[in-house]
């Protein structure tokens, strides 16, 4: 079955939260820890979720750059680490589990190196960051069943079953989703996104990136594997496992600051970027191999098990392959990310690499936190890449106005952006002091400041003529 051939999804039934708390099929239960401090909330969809984490050889070791420090390459990629959370169906024996066991928690002994990889990250003493993980989120599990079966049928109660035979039914097919983390980040730091998404119907994997954009990380290595190809490859330091904490640019550590006078290390990020990119194709050639029937093999090289530092005593044990076989829509996928991860909740424009062949083709839509339009590099980097996607239609959602009535509200994306770029527009022309005395005294002198301005800002930024052009350009009359 091609991605054409695909069965109906089932249609939802609407409910209210109540239900929606009520209709989750299992949840796995409140360790004693749990009982008596904070816990991560339960996700709120209709599946239970499982967890698994895989870290692989890639298929071709090698150095993404020649960035080097201490006569060590700075970006190997030896192999790739995920984490996935998907829709499940936990085992029998799961259900009446009390203590927690069967739940994804963390390795105790690597979280303390992990806490020091936090302190380093920023730059405060270890003790202080050591002791406030352990009373928080040390020991903190996560609402997810740990290799549990994947899910073989839509939850009964947010199905249709109007004309539907119970007996037609086929076993569901997710959607992926590859997430990637943002700088100090890792594959669990998104965990309540990600398994939300799961509970919901989605294949999410979390890849947790060697790039040096996350606290610390570490990296197994097999025994058979040939170490990452490299000239200076007799001065590496490295037995079965490295490990690899957040790089700090060389002589300008702060290249994230917005007034940094020095700006963005782009050489380093851009390698950062290659290196990312090329890990989450890697994870996306396990997850089709996993897709394709090939599972147990998979497992059979997984180096996240018993021995392997950083890792499980379960390993990938339980877990029934053939249940996966084909269960994945890996035709249609979907990358999102936070911060240097993507734009889903931060554009960060410096750090991305300039326009080449490879242009944006699809709709854009640039949503700008207010500190991050005040940082200039960054916007003037937004502003070409929406130019970039212009043709595309790209629009910007820079402030929301409040309607005046409720039948006054923008029901439609092109109504909303209008009355947005009008609601901005007069706003900067307030700030500017063109909106001067009353329209009946000042109307020709605020007329000429008027037409002046946005003579200034066509001049600057290529003719203005319709609204709609100022939206596309994502308004950089902000100016």
């Amino acid at each position: 079955m091609d991605g054409n051939d695909l069965p109906e999804p089932p249609v939802p039934i609407r409910t209210t939260t109540t239900q929606r708390e009520r209709r989750t099929a299992i949840r796995p239960p409140k360790s004693l820890r749990e009982r008596f401090l904070h816990a991560l909330p339960y996700y709120t969809g209709p599946h239970a979720v499982g967890y698994l984490e895989i870290e692989t050889a890639v298929r071709q070791p090698r150095v993404i750059s020649r960035l080097t420090r201490g006569k060590e390459p700075l970006l190997r990629l030896d192999t790739v680490l995920f984490s996935v959370f998907y829709p499940c169906e936990p085992r029998d024996d799961d259900k009446n589990k009390s203590d927690g066991t069967e739940r994804k928690t963390s390795e105790h002994d690597k979280d303390v190196q992990h806490a020091k990889g936090y302190a380093k990250f920023m730059n405060i003493p270890r003790a202080p960051v050591t002791g406030y993980l352990a009373i928080t989120s040390m020991f903190t599990k996560l609402p997810a069943f740990r290799n549990a079966s994947l899910a073989t049928q839509w939850p009964r109660d947010v199905m249709a079953t109007d004309g539907v035979s119970p007996g037609r039914r086929e076993k569901p097919r997710f959607p992926i989703i590859i997430f990637s983390h943002g700088l100090g980040g890792s594959r669990t730091m998104y965990s309540s996104i990600c398994g939300e998404l799961a509970s919901y119907g989605f294949m999410v994997i979390a890849v947790e990136h060697r790039d040096g954009s996350g606290a610390r990380t570490y990296v197994n290595l097999p025994a058979e594997q040939e170490l990452s190809e490299t000239e200076s490859e007799a001065n590496l330091n490295v037995s079965d496992h490295y490990c690899v904490d957040y790089l700090f640019p060389k002589d300008n550590a702060q290249d994230t600051s917005p007034h940094n006078a020095r700006g963005v290390d782009t050489e380093l990020r851009t390698a950062q970027i290659d290196m990312r990119m090329a890990e989450m194709e890697e994870a996306f050639h396990v997850i089709s191999l996993i897709n394709d029937g090939k599972g147990s093999a998979v497992s059979a090289t997984n180096l996240r098990r018993q021995g392997n530092v950083a890792s499980s005593s379960q390993g990938l044990g339980g877990i029934r392959w053939d249940n996966w076989t084909g269960r994945m829509l890996t035709n249609n996928m979907t990358v999102m990310g936070h911060s240097f991860g993507g734009i889903i909740l931060d554009a960060w424009g410096p750090a991305t690499p300039a326009a080449g062949e490879a242009r944006i083709s699809k709709p854009l839509l640039s949503i700008g936190s207010e500190a991050f339009m005040h940082w200039q590099e960054n916007f003037e980097r937004l502003v070409d890449l929406c130019h970039e996607a212009r043709e595309e239609n790209p629009a910007t959602l820079t402030t929301r106005p409040k309607p005046k009535a409720p039948e006054q509200e923008p029901v439609t994306p092109e109504e909303a952006l209008k009355a947005s770029a009008q609601e901005l527009i007069k706003a900067k022309e307030e700030e500017a002091g063109l909106a001067l005395g009353s329209p009946d005294t000042d109307e020709p002198r605020r007329g000429r400041q008027l037409a002046n301005y946005w003579k200034k800002v066509a001049r600057q930024h290529g003719p203005i003529t319709r609204l709609k052009r100022i939206v596309n350009i994502t308004a950089v009359h902000i100016r």
